[in-house]
């Protein structure tokens, strides 16, 4: 009779002889590609790709207390503005002015909001470049408005317009 010869060989390809977590492995790729890193691989190191600054927006809160004085035979107008609450340690690296013929936009950052003070209508005219704002030891801010000026007729000296109010009326 013959004889019928079995020849095993263990396969390891097969998947019956790896556990279930070696499968797991094996499938997902960790299996092999752990093994062919070495332990003199580097260790990679976190790379900075950007940095910026950004800047948290405060609210605005518009500045409706101030005090005005119109310097009647001075070349300005004076505005004072209390700083006080929000606005206590205010440097005058905190204030940011703008001024045209006939606006003026004031400012004011504090701890928690932004301070504004914003006049579209003058009364009456100011000389934007000579217009200064500084902050006073009395912890105020002081807005000084060159007022714009004229020739009076028949008359050498400068004329400068009262001023009654802030805004002109409408």
């Amino acid at each position: 009779i013959g004889s019928v010869t079995t020849q095993m060989s263990l396969d390891v390809e097969d998947d019956s002889v790896w556990s279930l977590e070696e499968q797991r492995k094996r499938e997902n790729g960790y299996h092999y590609w752990h093994h062919k890193v070495s332990n003199d691989a580097p260790k990679p190191e976190p790379q900075l790709l950007a940095k910026e600054v950004t800047k948290v927006d405060k609210p605005v809160q518009y500045i409706e207390s101030y005090s005005f004085l119109d310097d009647m035979e001075g070349e300005c107008v004076k505005i004072y503005i209390s700083l006080d609450k929000d606005l206590a340690n205010v440097h005058i690296e905190d204030v940011k002015s703008e001024f045209t013929p006939t606006t003026m936009l004031i400012l004011v950052e504090g701890e928690r909001m932004i301070h504004r003070l914003w006049v579209n209508d003058l009364c009456h005219k100011i000389k934007p470049v000579s217009c200064r704002v500084k902050v006073t030891k009395g912890r105020k801010l002081l807005v000084r408005l060159a007022k714009a000026h004229g020739l009076v007729a028949g008359n050498a000296s400068k004329s400068f317009d009262k001023w009654d109010t802030l805004r002109q009326a409408k």
